[in-house]
């Protein structure tokens, strides 16, 4: 069971890494972006972008976390069920 736990888990992982990585990325665009006449580095920028996406990443841990025990819940009363009807 446990591996076909990290099966389903090892591709969010893969994309959670992936959107920090890309977070990242445009964090540091917008920190080296020229802005106007004169280029600036203006470090503010890059922590709006790197709030930004570490909030989405946040809330879509939580909406998996919260669906996850979910499925779980519906699960555990399938199987309650299910041993009720087996022994009567």
């Amino acid at each position: 069971m446990q591996n076909d736990q990290n099966k389903r888990w090892w591709p969010l992982g893969l994309i959670a890494v992936s959107l920090a990585v890309w977070g990242g990325v445009l964090g540091l665009g917008a920190y080296w972006a020229p802005v106007g006449v004169a280029a600036g580095a203006d470090f503010r920028k890059f922590l709006v972008l790197a709030s930004t996406t570490g909030g989405f990443l946040l809330f879509w841990a939580f909406a998996l976390m919260l669906g996850a025990r979910h499925t779980r819940k519906k699960q555990q009363k399938r199987d309650a069920r299910k041993d009720q009807t087996s022994t009567s």
